[in-house]
């Protein structure tokens, strides 16, 4: 009589998508895609076009694609939330 043993395989949480990224990180580029697209008829003169979407491209580009200690942005951003509102207990000496 033969043991059919399953052996788990351990799998990433967050497969990697395109470009390094994962599906996550693709939401902030569409963000910053839809933010270029809704700001476009709001301005006159070019300039006024180049910079907002220089601004709100790059804005979804470093939420996305910067990571310090393998945290991106956003999770950053959420960590020093929960810390700030965290309540705190002081101990006296």
């Amino acid at each position: 009589m033969d043991v059919v043993r399953i052996v788990p395989v351990p799998l990433s949480k967050e497969p990697v998508v395109l470009w390094g990224l994962r599906l996550k990180d693709l939401v902030w580029l569409a963000v910053g895609l839809a933010a270029d697209l809704l700001v476009w008829p709001h301005h006159r003169r070019w300039a006024d076009h180049w910079e907002a979407m220089v601004i709100l491209s790059s804005g979804g580009v470093i939420m996305a694609w910067v990571r310090y200690q393998g945290l991106s942005v956003s999770e950053w951003g959420l960590l020093l939330l929960r810390h700030t509102v965290r309540p705190k207990l002081y101990i006296a000496k």
